[in-house]
């Protein structure tokens, strides 16, 4: 199993996305309970996975992750979406760096496995 430039890139993305909207999620909102971001990050989480499926399985372009999607495609793909639930499930900045490390490992690793076994089944 290799990673690729692509998964790469998209790591990297993941962790700047996080950092951006950890900041402003530290600066903007003060009194959110916890459990709301846990919560709208545990339904997000799911849907960054499976968007980062759908891209494999579709080989959507890195930025484009839902072409012609009312008219044009979007700036936002599983990378970006990771990223953001990262920041939002993340209460301390120690769990923060647990978090971004963990999941971007788990989103390299998940398409690196997609990518290996989409190249096997077009061999077959």
């Amino acid at each position: 199993m290799t990673i690729s430039k692509l998964d790469w890139k998209g790591a990297i993305y993941t962790l700047i996305v996080a950092v951006v909207v950890y900041f402003i999620k530290c600066f903007i909102i003060q009194n959110m309970p916890d459990f709301l971001f846990i919560g709208a990050g545990i339904f997000l989480i799911i849907l960054g996975f499976i968007l980062s499926i759908l891209e494999k399985l579709w080989n959507i372009p890195f930025l484009n992750s839902i072409p012609n999607w009312q008219g044009a495609g979007v700036l936002v793909n599983s990378y970006c979406l990771v990223g953001i639930v990262l920041a939002l499930v993340s209460i301390t900045p120690l769990k923060f760096i647990i978090y971004v490390i963990s999941g971007t490992t788990i989103l390299i690793i998940q398409r690196s496995f997609m990518k290996t076994r989409i190249k096997k089944s077009k061999d077959s």
